[in-house]
């Protein structure tokens, strides 16, 4: 074993553990590596273990996504206190927010293994918590910008530009992206839904899962139809419907 690497470790010992019949099988972010196919049969054997054997599963993820396949009770911890213990449909909007885009990352990176997520942020509530989780997710390949005052040339240099907010209005960081021709994915939210469900870019549910859809969207080549955008032609559009509000 000492030349297999981490994810060849994960796989073994999952392998040995759920082969034996515990009182207590501990299965700790074993679904988040390998790949698509490993992780199926993972799911499909922890599944079939809770079905048909008096087996107690201690799940230890950071995907809102798993805890809520597999759970009904879950504990939220955090800088080692609990921060929740209850109902898993109470505890996984506590750490929804700024969980769903890097953990929606950590699933497509699997398919993608030379993907770069860049997360520009601000000086919002969640930065820290987005910081940990980052440092948490090392082994991947994560660029966190705190604030940067003028982000269009990260933006001409991705291949992709994913909005991941859950509220918003219609931020120009969009239309900054269309300008550039960058594909657009964003979840669909009160804002960004009334302006891009008009063909401008790929709308996804508001979750891990919606936005992990529209990463594998783009790689599967399902963002090359989208409508191009004329910045002039909507600029003077607006200008009409503004003058029409005023005479």
């Amino acid at each position: 074993m000492r030349t297999y690497s981490s994810g060849m470790r994960a796989r073994l010992g999952f392998a040995f553990s759920s082969s034996i019949r515990p009182d207590i099988l501990v299965v700790d972010e074993a679904l988040s590596v390998g790949d698509r196919k490993f992780s199926r049969k993972c799911k499909e054997r922890v599944h079939k273990i809770m079905a048909e054997e008096d087996v107690t599963v201690l799940f230890v993820t950071h995907s809102t996504a798993m805890a809520k396949e597999f759970c009904t009770q879950g504990i939220v911890i955090r800088k080692g206190h609990a921060e929740f213990s209850g109902e898993i449909e109470e505890g996984c909007p506590i750490t929804r927010r700024c969980n769903k885009r890097n953990d929606a990352y950590m699933r497509y990176h699997r398919e993608d293994p030379d993907s770069v997520l860049i997360i520009v942020g601000g000086h919002g509530n969640d930065y820290q918590k987005i910081c940990e989780r980052v440092h948490e997710l090392d082994d991947l390949r994560i660029i966190l910008i705190r604030n940067l005052s003028n982000p269009l040339n990260i933006v001409a240099k991705s291949d992709v530009f994913a909005l991941s907010s859950s509220y918003e209005g219609l931020p120009m960081s969009i239309m900054e992206a269309l300008i550039l021709h960058k594909p657009v994915v964003s979840t669909s939210i009160t804002g960004p839904k009334e302006f891009l469900e008009q063909g401008y870019g790929y709308l996804v549910d508001d979750s891990e899962e919606g936005l992990y859809e529209g990463m594998c969207a783009y790689k599967q080549g399902l963002l090359d139809s989208l409508k191009p955008f004329d910045a002039e032609k909507f600029n003077e559009k607006v200008l009409r419907e503004f003058e029409n509000l005023i005479e």
